[in-house]
């Protein structure tokens, strides 16, 4: 039973997000806001409402590659040392390093 629900569930999910997604992109290409009823949808003053225009693609050539900053080279280990400059030890006075 609860996998029955759970499939219902799903199924509904997936039927809304896809009808969702085709209303969202049914009028992407018009530019007449139109009617069901008749041609097209005039505003308060009498002239027709239209979308707005899309945008130009950017002028110009490629972009230009950025050049990537050289890594810096760390050493495989290194000392490590406490606010005073001391060597760290561990409980067991054994000195600590780290590794990469």
């Amino acid at each position: 039973m609860k996998t029955t629900l759970s499939a219902i569930v799903a199924a509904l999910f997936a039927v809304v997000s896809v009808n969702a997604f085709a209303a969202s992109h049914a009028g992407a290409m018009a530019k007449d806001v139109t009617t069901k009823a008749g041609p097209a949808v005039t505003s308060k003053d009498g002239t027709p409402v239209t979308t707005k225009e899309q945008k130009e693609k950017p002028k110009g050539g490629p972009v230009p590659k950025i050049e990537k900053k050289a890594k810096k080279v760390k050493p495989e280990t290194s000392e490590v040392k406490t606010k005073s400059g001391g060597a760290v030890t561990t409980k067991d006075k054994k000195d600590v390093s780290t590794n990469k």
